[in-house]
């Protein structure tokens, strides 16, 4: 086995293993004479077994018992990390199962936390019982907001907008920094207060539509996940997302709802979208749910991030226009790759009356990025200025973020923005920058600011 960093969790060998000490300790293998295999998502644990027997506890859950992290184990409770109470540190499940109160071990320190530390499924490891909580938020601000114990409507109380012209946008939510220098991301306020950031989309509602539309999973790496099936939500975010949302909104940042991700159950079927239209509206904007994972935080917009095939683009268009329909200043924007015309999103960015606000572009993981000399802008611009659809230019926030390259320094961005501004017909379409993510961009030497000065020099 080669080397690992402690504390994080992998399936090897069709084993759960944990690293400990730089190498690889087994906690649970599974059985695939039961058909079993270990999976990283939603959760780890072993999937796939019709049955496992009688158990005390249910396979792959984590819980803290007697001052330990533990997790179950055939129907028992291992213990894989004793929490030293004479350092004062306590086994704590939020934001992230750890050891905390050491001196050695903090909020930022990476070297216990249990989560799926992969570039591709970007998924935390998840208890598999959740208890059911609802939480109801009143805000005193200019604007009046009324909550119920069942029903929540809500009124946006964002009364603040960036004036800058060129926007910086970024994901916050997968934790994609990690890879960048070992640390998780830290709270979606943190992000807003840099004054760097116009827009934040959250990552991902990587379950919702199929045959199921007005169900919904949503997942926010070490700050938690959110579910709604057949009736029944579950779930809870560390600290209090929805009032970060707030906050953020009160300084001029706009937050929206990024749907769909690399990795996920999610579909657009025919027929369906005014239901999921509905869905969202209910849930994150300015419905009424028992179901409102931000609790009386209004969201700005929605982000499409689509990258499998299976959705109607029609009803993707459906979705956009219900929710203009039903909310006022909605932005709605499309996260395409960079190859023209995107294999997912291309038919419904093309539509006439498409409800999309802008683009965010990915220029990365793809030929067409910056770094190579096939940077394809113009051929998006030329497209989109007969749908008039402005471009943001996506970048990776670090090279450990797009594996499959296109990072690009902030000098190289400055660049090959100057030379869109300088051409008249590319000009026009220019919305700005978006980077993957909020964390790999601030653990990457501070790009978010010399971002934000190529921007602002423009």
């Amino acid at each position: 086995m080669t080397s690992c960093t402690s504390g994080v969790y992998a399936c090897n060998s069709n084993a759960l293993q944990v690293c400990n000490q730089n190498s690889w300790e087994t906690i649970l293998q599974c059985d695939a004479s039961l058909n079993q295999y270990c999976q990283a998502s939603p959760y780890y644990n072993c999937a796939g077994s019709s049955s496992t027997g009688t158990a005390t506890c249910t396979n792959g859950q984590y819980f803290c018992l007697d001052n330990a992290l533990q997790v179950c184990l055939n129907g028992s409770n291992v213990t894989i990390l004793h929490c030293d109470s004479s350092q004062g540190q306590v086994c704590r499940s939020n934001p992230y199962y750890d050891c905390f109160g050491s001196t050695t071990i903090t909020l930022t320190t990476a070297t216990t936390q249990i989560s799926t530390k992969t570039t591709t499924t970007k998924t935390i490891a998840k208890t598999t019982s959740k208890t059911t909580k609802t939480t109801t938020t009143t805000q005193t601000t200019t604007t009046t907001t009324t909550t119920s114990t069942t029903t929540t409507t809500t009124t946006n109380t964002s009364t603040t907008t960036s004036s800058n012209k060129y926007k910086l946008i970024t994901y916050w939510g997968q934790d994609s920094g990690y890879y960048t220098n070992g640390q998780l991301q830290t709270s979606l306020y943190s992000y807003c207060a840099t004054g760097f950031f116009d827009v934040i989309n959250l990552a991902f509602l990587y379950q919702f539509g199929g045959t199921t539309p007005a169900d919904f999973q949503l997942d926010l790496s070490n700050y938690g996940s959110y579910s709604y099936i057949g009736g029944v939500a579950s779930g809870s975010f560390a600290n209090d997302v929805g009032a970060d949302i707030i906050a953020c909104q009160n300084l001029g940042v706009k937050v929206l709802l990024s749907l769909g991700g690399g990795v996920g159950a999610y579909s657009v079927p025919s027929g369906s979208g005014t239901a999921i239209g509905q869905m969202l509206h209910n849930s994150f904007f300015g419905g009424s749910s028992s179901a409102r994972p931000f609790g009386s935080a209004v969201l700005n917009g929605i982000d499409w991030d689509i990258e499998a095939s299976g959705s109607s683009q029609s009803d993707i268009v459906a979705v956009n226009q219900y929710l203009h329909a039903n909310n006022e200043n909605l932005d709605i924007s499309g996260a395409p790759q960079c190859p023209y015309p995107d294999a997912y999103l291309g038919g419904s960015i093309a539509m006439a009356n498409s409800g999309y606000t802008f683009l965010n572009v990915q220029f990365y993981n793809n030929y067409c990025n910056l770094a190579n000399g096939q940077f394809n802008f113009d051929t998006w611009a030329t497209s989109m200025s007969s749908l008039n659809i402005p471009i943001a230019v996506g970048i990776p926030g670090s090279s450990e973020s797009a594996p499959a390259g296109g990072y690009v320094s902030a000098s190289v961005v400055q660049s090959q923005l100057s030379a869109i501004v300088a051409s008249a017909t590319d000009a026009p379409w220019l919305y700005g920058v978006m980077t993957w993510d909020a964390s790999s961009t601030a653990a990457n030497n501070n790009f978010g600011d010399a971002l934000r000065t190529v921007l602002n020099g423009l």
